[in-house]
């Protein structure tokens, strides 16, 4: 319920009325409570969101209050429906006395972010696979890249994607081995974590 004080507008949930008139010589005191209808811009943020971007994959099913009755175009009931895809819904939507119609719309998007390394790289100082770094098909608002000897001490790490790792430590080249990483990794969608094997080829 919007209601006009002094010119200024207050969006309120509930008003109670206390009423007081003479009946017959006595004083009587009456109390009304208004509940409001909801209007369709309160409608449309509260019970569908004001975020509708989803990923590809993902079910979405709405929370609407049992005593509102949501229907898609062709009548079907939009209270229970599940939303995997991207679409336009005109619903109509009651409520005790008054029915209102509005257009909702859900976008479905590719949120998948993989991560691509190499098994093996030569620092030999030829210019061809001298460093190593992993690629992501994605932006990327986290990264953490860590690299273990056989021992398990940690040899580098970085949180920059753009930063190679050359085959050293410390300042001193690691002879031909196998050597263990973990890359944490994700965007404003998804995280994920892989771990494996790099091999230093001298």
């Amino acid at each position: 319920m919007v209601v006009l004080i002094h010119r200024e507008s207050f969006i309120m949930r509930e008003l109670i009325i206390t009423r007081q008139f003479p009946v017959t010589g006595c004083t009587v005191l009456d109390t009304f409570i208004v509940r409001p209808i909801f209007s369709a811009s309160i409608l449309t943020s509260s019970l569908f969101g004001t975020e509708r971007s989803y990923c590809v994959g993902d079910t979405l099913k709405l929370n609407i209050p049992s005593d509102l009755d949501v229907r898609l175009l062709d009548g079907r009931s939009f209270n229970n429906y599940e939303i995997t895809t991207t679409s336009i819904y005109r619903l109509s939507i009651s409520e005790a006395c008054i029915d209102t119609t509005l257009f909702v719309s859900y976008d479905f998007f590719d949120c998948s972010c993989e991560m691509f390394i190499a098994n093996a790289f030569t620092p030999n100082g030829d210019g061809l696979n001298d460093k190593i770094r992993p690629l992501s098909n994605c932006d990327l608002n986290y990264y953490h890249w860590s690299i273990y000897n056989r021992w398990g001490i940690l040899i580098f790490e970085s949180y920059d994607p753009e930063e190679y790792f050359d085959g050293t430590f410390n300042d001193a080249e690691i002879n031909s081995s196998t050597l263990v990483y973990k890359v944490a990794y994700g965007n404003v969608y998804r995280q994920s974590t892989e771990s494996g094997t790099i091999q230093i080829i001298r």
